[in-house]
């Protein structure tokens, strides 16, 4: 059975293993895709971080754009803002 917290640890690829998987039951695989769908950054949410990062820390990001620290943290990485985030959350 996989469970909730499961598919949110997933890696990308296997959640798109799972979502293409015919053999897979129908509400894993909505639930799958609706936790792609979660990662999913829209421009607008790109440019609401971009404006929210040298002001908020990673939980108010988060909050504001109702994602996870964790996701906030993978954009900050792929945007290379990560080391600004460890030196204030280090302040």
């Amino acid at each position: 059975m996989v469970t909730e917290n499961a598919i949110k640890e997933a890696t990308k690829e296997q959640l798109l293993i799972v979502a293409l998987g015919p053999d897979n039951d129908l509400q894993i695989r909505y639930a799958v895709v609706r936790e792609l769908q979660r990662r999913r950054w829209t421009t607008s949410m790109v440019t609401d971080f971009v404006r929210y990062y040298p002001r908020l820390l990673p939980v108010e990001i988060a909050t504001k754009l109702g994602t996870t620290i964790q996701m906030v943290n993978e954009q900050a990485e792929r945007l290379g803002l990560k080391q600004y985030f460890e030196r204030r959350e280090a302040l």
